[in-house]
């Protein structure tokens, strides 16, 4: 009677957490003092945490949470129907009753290895949609007729960025449909929702096939709650913590930001070495080990490579990253391409930054600006150099594109 009033305790327990973390979300959006406290956290997980990402993550907590109680009660009685009916099959006569049995218990295995090859399932998907996320901003460089290996910013109120490197093509489908809900409830004020970047500047010059991210992403998230099912409780709170994570890098950075990464190479790591992190955790916070996990820890060369997928995985992902920022660089020069700029933007980027030369191709003004001095010393950090010509440029040109500088980061 005590295990039963327990466990349906720590269900309810579990249910009041998941709202928790919807409600918490829900009263950033209405609370902007909270951004003190929250965003120095989020930062560097969230690459650059910002007010709408910190909202989907703690509602995305919240949702998982509610969702896999709610589908592992579900599959619990399913299971327990099963179960019944191998009990019941035990009062047939001897030819039946092994026939149904093996049937019953294949199933019930079925169902235990179900969620680890959704996981495998989840890892292939995930990248699918990034590596398609690369393939759409190459296509809508080329398009813009502008080179791959820069970042693109379209101006406006609500100027967006987007690059191979920092994708924001996905963030601007999902803020473009957020954006129109608001409107029918009257949220949003100039296009923007409380202060929240949504990046609907960009929808207007994305390819169509992007909107295929709005038939991936709820098949993601659903293969996601199934793969809950069967785990251990620390599994459940890393796949958790870094679907949320995942899903969010998916659309607001892509392939090569922190929270798609932090993401994958926590599935990954539950997927290879799920066991033994139990193990592990379980160690850590003495708990009483239910399955003998360590003297099922093998020690060869293959065993060795699966603990460290996660490490190679993100090793490849790092590695690729740098390579792409380092081909795209130039250390000496911007080479910043402006599409329609008007007089009044030259004579702004003239009296502004160090030109070294200007030239004009048809709608497009490719300007050089210079990132060495006299004394031989940087004018520019990469990013700072973005954000002014942003701001300055706002109003005398429809977009433009920079060059990078992997090396002014340093």
């Amino acid at each position: 009677m005590e295990k039963i009033f327990f466990k349906k305790n720590k269900t309810l327990f579990s249910y009041m957490i998941g709202v928790l973390f919807i409600l918490f979300g829900i009263f950033i959006y209405f609370n902007s003092y909270l951004d003190l406290f929250i965003r120095p956290i989020m930062q560097s997980m969230l690459m650059g945490s910002s007010k709408g990402k910190d909202i989907i993550f703690f509602i995305l907590i919240g949702i998982f949470i509610v969702l896999s109680n709610l589908f592992f009660q579900i599959a619990n009685k399913l299971q327990n129907n099963d179960k019944q009916k191998i009990n019941d099959n035990l009062k047939l006569n001897d030819n039946l009753k092994l026939n149904n049995n093996l049937k019953l218990k294949n199933r019930l295995e079925v169902k235990q290895i179900k969620s680890d090859k959704l996981l495998k399932i989840i890892i292939i998907f995930s990248l699918i949609i990034a590596i398609f996320g690369l393939i759409l901003e190459i296509i809508l460089h080329s398009n813009l007729g502008l080179n791959s290996l820069t970042t693109v910013v379209i101006l406006g109120n609500d100027y967006t960025s987007t690059s191979l490197l920092h994708s924001h093509i996905f963030k601007s489908i999902i803020g473009n449909i957020i954006l129109n809900i608001a409107n029918v409830f009257n949220l949003a004020v100039s296009g923007t929702l409380n202060g929240i970047h949504n990046g609907t500047s960009l929808y207007h010059y994305i390819p169509q096939i992007a909107n295929l991210y709005l038939l991936a992403l709820p098949i993601l998230f659903i293969l996601m709650v199934f793969s809950l099912k069967n785990k251990y409780v620390f599994q459940k709170i890393i796949l958790i913590f870094s679907y949320s994570c995942l899903i969010i890098g998916s659309f607001d950075g892509g392939f090569f930001s922190t929270p798609f990464a932090i993401g994958l190479i926590g599935i990954i790591l539950i997927y290879f070495n799920g066991d033994y992190v139990e193990y592990l955790l379980k160690i850590f916070f003495k708990k009483s080990l239910k399955l003998n996990i360590g003297c099922n820890i093998k020690r060869n060369v293959l065993s060795t490579i699966k603990r460290l997928m996660p490490v190679i995985i993100l090793s490849i992902i790092i590695i690729l990253r740098i390579s792409i920022a380092i081909l795209g660089s130039h250390s000496d020069h911007y080479e910043v391409d402006v599409l329609n700029l008007n007089e009044n933007g030259i004579n702004i980027i003239l009296s502004h930054y160090d030109v070294d030369s200007i030239q004009f191709n048809e709608n497009k003004t490719i300007i050089t600006i210079n990132n060495i001095n006299e004394e031989n010393n940087i004018n520019y950090n990469e990013m700072k150099l973005l954000n002014t010509l942003s701001h300055n440029l706002n109003g005398k040109g429809k977009l433009f594109s920079i060059s990078w500088n992997f090396y002014s980061y340093f």
